[in-house]
């Protein structure tokens, strides 16, 4: 064969391998098998569909399968919350009446939560109140000309406030709470030894006097209280130191209810205007109750109530405008020291008091001239040894304050 022969063969076989990779169909680079593709977005979704709750970002037409066959212990488990929404509209409609309605009638909204027993009490308690209230109304509008019964006016007054603001405050924050985990057990210590440090700010109205640095010394017991107190005006015009001790010779099983009976003495220093000391001895009974003993829905939630007599004395300063040159101490009078406190655990770690106060002995609660005054309390516990306490009272002009409780022992 000859030389263009052989290239003529050449160049003919070249082009037919090119048609046939051009007519054939193209083969795998490779023999291994490739890799899934990744799952569509769709089936992903799908997937946490199963795992998530029903009400979250499943499709609508998805949500709920979730829930399919498992029973509400396995629910709760996984963090699922059952909550009645009919119950809660109706607490909620039950406060609403408390705080409108049962300004006029106590006890209509533990009637709308069928709690019939503790709105007859309640509204037993209104009629109470109200009958007080006139009896005292009359007394000071039409006296009978007896002073030993005519001076008792204001202490029917306060006794029948205090009587219907402890039920109307029972009847909207009885509503508020009524489920059956009831109010929160405290957590605050309530035994020991303690010391309370605080400053107070007080405007009376025809002193002047301001701020007051406050110290305060306790031991309590199941059976007994012991309180030491001392306050001093920064600017030395006034000191105060009282000394109480309450002995409660029953004490129920349950928590916050007790019968005692209370000694309470102190003595006050004016030095500004008119120069004077006071002093007063009073002794008193004393009742708690936790309305849980009651109202089971109540349960701690407690009503204190304390009466008592005192006594005073005072002695102008040697020098003053009042001096008569015998500095004896003279006689004072006599009174009769009115409380009434509602106790409620807001939480675990937090108690909110309300109390209406008369003759106390605190500089601010001593005017005859008020029925009653108002004086509430907060009690944090932020630490295991560690309390803050706030306080606010209203009489013959303002006191507020702050403190920190430490407790040193058990």
């Amino acid at each position: 064969m000859t030389l263009a022969s052989r290239r003529a063969a050449s160049l003919l076989a070249g082009v037919g391998v090119v048609m046939l990779a051009l007519t054939a169909s193209p083969l795998p680079l490779s023999a291994q098998e490739s890799a899934p593709p990744p799952p569509s977005a769709a089936a992903a979704q799908r997937d946490d569909a199963q795992e998530a709750p029903a009400d979250a970002i499943a499709p609508e037409a998805e949500r709920g399968r979730s829930l399919d066959g498992r029973t509400r212990e396995e629910l709760e488990a996984r963090g699922f919350e059952f909550v009645s929404t009919v119950e809660q509209r109706r607490r909620a409609h039950a406060t609403l009446l408390a705080a409108s309605a049962g300004l006029v009638l106590h006890g209509v909204g533990h009637w709308h939560l069928q709690e019939p027993s503790t709105a007859y009490f309640l509204a037993g308690a209104e009629l109470v109140g109200l009958t007080t209230i006139a009896g005292g109304a009359v007394l000071k509008l039409r006296p009978t000309g007896n002073p030993q019964l005519d001076q008792f006016s204001n202490e029917l007054l306060f006794l029948g406030i205090a009587t219907l603001g402890s039920s109307w405050l029972i009847d909207v924050l009885g509503t508020a709470y009524h489920d059956k985990l009831g109010v929160p057990t405290s957590t605050r210590r309530d035994h020991g030894l303690g010391l309370h440090l605080g400053y107070e700010y007080i405007r009376p109205e025809n002193l002047s006097l301001r701020h007051v640095a406050a110290a305060q010394a306790y031991w309590r017991r199941r059976a007994y209280d012991l309180d030491l107190r001392v306050a001093q005006e920064l600017g030395l015009g006034m000191s105060d130191y009282q000394l109480r001790g309450v002995w409660r010779p029953w004490v129920a099983a349950a928590a916050q209810t007790s019968v005692g009976v209370a000694l309470q003495g102190g003595i006050i220093q004016y030095r500004l205007d008119l120069p004077y000391e006071r002093a007063r001895v009073a002794l008193s009974a004393v009742g708690s109750i936790n309305l849980g003993r009651l109202f089971p829905h109540l349960d701690q939630m407690t009503l204190t109530a304390e009466a008592g007599v005192a006594v005073r004395t005072f002695r102008f300063a040697p020098g003053s405008a009042g001096a008569t040159g015998t500095e004896g101490w003279r006689w004072g009078g006599w009174g009769v020291p009115l409380k009434v406190e509602l106790g409620l655990n807001l939480t675990e770690e937090l108690r909110f008091l309300a109390a209406l106060e008369r003759g106390q002995g605190d500089w601010m609660l001593t005017s005859n001239s008020r029925i009653g005054v108002p004086v509430f309390h907060i009690l944090y516990r932020s630490a295991r040894r560690l309390d803050l306490r706030f306080f606010a009272a209203f009489g013959d002009g303002v006191s507020a304050g702050a403190g920190l409780a430490f407790w040193l022992g058990e």
